[in-house]
């Protein structure tokens, strides 16, 4: 029998952003959606969640914010190594505040040439106004900068009001819209200092740390890295990115200390411009994330959160990397290595041991006996309880270290 109930609408999300840049701030409750535009509050829900990469939630508000951000090079004296491929913006900063006069600007003035026409598009701001997208950028890079230091590569004024459409100016041609991904042949295998870190197999390749992983031209289902670990970032249930190899390796060094709660992540730097440097700019601005190692995330007061993971080389039976080896520590005053005597009881159980339990179920329980005492190791709330007494000690898998702070980048 048919189903004859009607299909609800969906709200295109260049229809909701058209709208929000109309509003005060580029944000409004969904109450005032409703209102004005009629939109179905459920609705604008499911485009908020379905394109996070355009838009965000600020309690009961509704905010456009896209990822988008100006091309750092562009605005340098150095020349986008990327050009017509590049992930961001190259558009002139100084005529974002109507202060450049320059009849033919080598920074760009116009919207309708790549790449910036193909991220507009990409990002549903099709039906923003010249002015509109001018004063959306304006505040998307003031807000890289309240991230970031005062002084930040990507901090601007505030854009005037006197900001009137300026559609076509002197200096450049438009050269067409063409899709930037298809013009090259580029290998299905993942490195991680691509843009995008999305793996088959979350693990790093052996045979890309060591040499030449014979797979590589026809799609490696691993990232290939230089190092036996790699770090990414994400917002939740999104594309997961990589980190820069000084981030990486100062995340790395942290993990592997088991006293290390959290950190503070470096500043993405940008004179060390690469494929990944504009997404992560845009996904993290200029500022000092901490890093959270018990539930695995970046925090930026007030309430900006993203997800992190550690990629590590595959276990190989014949070969052993000490960067997938791990350490089970327990907490008694200082994080103590399984295996050592505590309270003249020896513990007997040893990190491979439990590591060996861990891996056959991550979600059990696992018994073991001392000299003394019984204790059940509850892998999924990470705690040590002792069978007699229910006193319970933290537990953290952590792994061995094997990086010294001069090792680290820069």
């Amino acid at each position: 029998m048919a189903d004859n109930t009607p299909e609800i609408p969906r709200i295109h999300p260049s229809i909701l952003a058209e709208s929000l840049a109309k509003k005060p701030h580029f944000r409004a409750s969904l109450l005032r959606l409703l209102e004005d535009d009629g939109f179905d509050i459920p609705l604008v829900r499911r485009c908020v969640q379905t394109f996070r990469q355009v838009f965000a939630v600020d309690g009961e508000a509704v905010v456009l914010k896209p990822k988008l951000a100006l091309c750092p090079m562009n605005n340098l004296d150095s020349k986008c190594r990327y050009g017509k491929k590049c992930r961001s913006l190259h558009i002139c900063a100084e005529y974002l505040k109507y202060e450049c006069d320059k009849v033919s600007c080598p920074c760009g003035h116009r919207w309708d040439t790549q790449p910036n026409n193909i991220l507009v598009r990409r990002l549903f701001l099709d039906r923003l106004s010249i002015r509109e997208l001018q004063k959306l950028v304006v505040s998307l890079q003031d807000d890289y900068a309240r991230k970031g230091t005062k002084s930040g590569l990507h901090r601007l004024p505030a854009v005037s009001s006197e900001i009137e459409d300026n559609s076509a100016q002197d200096g450049e041609e438009d050269e067409g819209i063409e899709d930037p991904s298809g013009d090259e042949t580029v290998s299905p295998t993942v490195w991680s200092h691509y843009i995008e870190g999305e793996v088959e197999i979350p693990e790093i390749c052996y045979d890309s740390v060591v040499g030449k992983c014979v797979r590589e031209e026809v799609g490696c289902p691993r990232l290939h890295a230089a190092l036996p670990f790699h770090w990414q970032t994400r917002e939740p249930g999104g594309v997961w990115y990589n980190l820069q190899s000084a981030q990486a390796e100062y995340l790395e060094l942290n993990y592997c200390d088991p006293s290390k709660e959290t950190c503070i992540v470096p500043k993405l730097d940008p004179t060390v411009y690469n494929e990944s440097e504009c997404d992560l700019l845009a996904l993290m601005g200029l500022a000092q994330w901490e890093a959270n190692f018990e539930s695995m995330t970046l925090t930026f007061p007030p309430d900006e959160e993203l997800q992190i993971r550690r990629l590590c080389v595959e276990h190989l039976k014949e070969v052993e990397q000490t960067a997938n080896v791990n350490t089970w520590y327990y907490e008694a005053q200082d994080w103590l290595p399984y295996g050592l005597d505590e309270d003249s009881s020896s513990n007997t159980v040893t990190s491979a041991e439990i590591e060996h339990a861990f891996l056959n179920d991550k979600y059990s329980r696992f018994h073991f006996t001392t000299e003394k005492h019984t204790y059940a190791l509850d892998f999924d709330t990470m705690t040590q309880t002792n069978d007699t007494t229910g006193y319970s000690r933290r537990v953290r898998r952590r792994p061995k270290p094997h990086l010294q702070r001069e090792d680290l980048l820069g």
